[in-house]
């Protein structure tokens, strides 16, 4: 499937951790998506990276934070930070992950067995 200009522009933009970080404090959904998903296929980041991941992982309003159907930016940002972790040996991801409620739990952990921050 052939990416969109606007996900080339983007592919073209998140070259380097500084633009992923900026990115991800940009407050827009889809640009914090794809930001997500670069720092997983490319493994592009820093302690900056995990600590607004970490702040974005507690992102779980309805109103504000859904991305696609019961899924927030919190799910993504943890699903991010799962990947990141597992990289860089950091508990960073079970410090938030362990305090969350059983659903939010599955469905983070749904996030991860797909694999879908490998797909863009």
């Amino acid at each position: 499937m052939q990416k969109s200009d606007w996900e080339q522009k983007m592919d073209m933009a998140l070259i380097d951790v500084a633009a992923i970080n900026s990115a991800l404090e940009s407050n827009l959904k889809m640009i914090q998506l794809k930001a997500m998903f670069k720092i997983v296929q490319s493994g592009l980041f820093n302690d900056k990276t995990i600590a607004v991941l970490q702040s974005m992982s507690k992102r779980f309003e309805k109103d504000k934070d859904q991305v696609m159907g019961v899924y927030m930016l919190g799910h993504f940002s943890l699903a991010t930070l799962f990947e990141i972790c597992n990289k860089k040996n950091s508990d960073s991801f079970k410090s938030v992950f362990d305090v969350l409620d059983e659903d939010t739990q599955r469905q983070v952990n749904i996030l991860i067995k797909s694999k879908s921050l490998y797909q863009s």
